[in-house]
C-alpha cells in the first residue's frame, strides 16, 4: 500500500443517552482502522456529531481510539433547536431515522470548507481499507449509499471490534 498524503475526512453521528451509541461508534471507528494500511492512519480525520448527551467518559475514549491511531478525532455539539424545522416535520421525520441521524444534515455546514467525506453510520463494520472508499469514482454524484442489511447488524455485536473497544 502507498502512503497518501490527503486526508480522509469520516464523520458518524449519535445521539448516546444510554452510552451504547458510544460504543457502536467505537467499533466502527476501530475497524476503520483495523483493516487500513497503517502508514495511513495519521491521515484520517473523523469528525463526530453529538449533542449534549456524549458523555465525557466516552469523549475521552473516543480521544484515547484516535491517538492509539495516531490519528484525528475532531467534536461538533450539534443543537438541533436551532434549525429552524416545523415541529410536525421534526416529529414525523424521527419517525423513521433516529435523533442522531438527523445530526449528519449539519455535516455541510459544520464541515464546508471540506470537498469530501465519507459519512457512516454508528452501526458499519469497515472490512477492507478505507481509502480504497474514499478514492472511490463518485462520476457526477452527491452521495452513494448502501441499503441496511438485519443479518449484518445482528453479526456487528459478535465483532472483537465491538468486544474489545470503548
Amino acid at each position: 500500500m502507498n502512503k497518501i498524503t490527503e486526508k480522509i475526512h469520516i464523520a458518524l453521528a449519535f445521539y448516546d443517552k444510554d452510552g451504547e451509541h458510544s460504543k457502536f461508534a467505537g467499533t466502527t471507528i476501530a475497524s476503520i482502522f483495523e483493516n487500513t494500511d497503517k502508514c495511513n492512519w495519521e491521515n484520517i480525520v473523523i469528525h463526530i456529531l453529538h449533542d449534549g448527551s456524549l458523555a465525557e467518559i466516552n469523549r475521552n475514549k473516543f480521544i484515547e481510539l484516535a491517538e492509539k491511531y495516531k490519528s484525528i478525532i475532531k467534536f461538533y455539539n450539534v443543537d438541533i433547536n436551532k434549525w429552524n424545522i416545523e415541529k410536525k416535520t421534526f416529529e414525523k421525520s424521527l419517525e423513521r431515522i433516529s435523533l442522531g441521524a438527523l445530526y449528519r444534515l449539519a455535516l455541510p455546514e459544520l464541515l464546508k470548507n471540506i470537498d469530501r467525506v465519507i459519512y457512516l453510520d454508528t452501526d458499519i463494520l469497515v472490512q477492507a481499507d478505507i481509502h480504497d472508499l474514499y478514492n472511490m469514482n463518485f462520476d457526477k454524484s452527491y452521495l452513494l449509499v448502501v441499503s441496511d442489511n438485519e443479518d449484518m447488524r445482528n453479526l456487528y455485536v459478535k465483532t472483537r471490534y465491538y468486544k474489545n473497544y470503548i
